[in-house]
């Protein structure tokens, strides 16, 4: 009979190291687990939300709330740009958001390293690259990654200013407030309610006007279903 043997690994690794499994005697077999990381059985900590319930879909972003246990702040931190990235926005990941617009290829569910090690500035590699853990809250990342055209997984967090907008995949770069950071800030600005801007990502909209009959052009968006319907004919 094979006996295992969980070792939770204190062990340095390289940017290139992944778990493994190994047999070191003929009847013991164990399996290293980096530290951080969880156990099969996940860590206990991921199942519980820590956030007092008056906390979540409260309007206010809080982004230790931003979790599989909490339902992800009730969407309190997902940003009107969020949803039109095409970039997998754990914020975003509620079904009223349609779930960051499709923009996740995989069903997103509990951090499978520590939250411990989550922002704690050690760059924990395994975990850097999961969107559930908020991308390791940006410990792997460098300065110099930041805005430098090539979009970084682990710098696409808040703390890195979301990789400087380098994982904005077909950004509508001939608008101006583009640039300026302007579009899907939560507040509208009319020189960014155009075509060219994507009416401002929605910010410039009334949401009571969707679907009334009568096409509102600063709802015109995918996302808004092109003002519930009123301007596709």
């Amino acid at each position: 009979m094979i006996r295992s043997l969980l070792i939770c690994s204190l062990i340095s690794l390289s940017l290139s190291s992944t778990p493994q499994q190994f047999i070191t005697a003929p009847d013991l077999e164990a399996t290293v687990f980096f530290e951080g990381e969880c156990p099969p059985e996940g860590c206990p900590e991921n199942n519980v939300c820590n956030c007092d319930e008056s906390m979540l879909g409260d309007g206010i972003c809080q982004w230790e709330c931003v979790n599989f246990a909490c339902n992800w702040d009730h969407g309190d931190c997902c940003e009107n740009w969020m949803l039109y990235n095409d970039f997998c926005d754990a914020a975003c990941y509620l079904e009223k958001f349609k779930w960051d617009q499709g923009a996740c290829k995989k069903p997103l569910g509990k951090c499978k390293c520590s939250w411990n090690d989550i922002g704690n500035g050690f760059c924990n590699w395994h975990c850097s690259d999961h969107i559930e853990c908020l991308m390791e809250g940006g410990d792997c990342c460098f300065y110099f990654e930041v805005g430098d055209g090539r979009c970084e997984e682990y710098c696409y967090n808040i703390e890195n200013n979301w990789d400087g907008g380098d994982c904005f995949k077909n950004p509508p770069k001939d608008c101006p407030c583009y640039e300026k950071g302007l579009l899907g800030d939560g507040v509208c600005n009319k020189e960014c309610d155009t075509e060219e801007c994507v009416h401002d990502f929605g910010d410039c909209c009334d949401e009571k006007l969707l679907g009334n009959g009568v096409c509102d052009e600063s709802c015109n968006t995918e996302v808004l279903d092109f003002d519930g319907g009123d301007c596709l004919n």
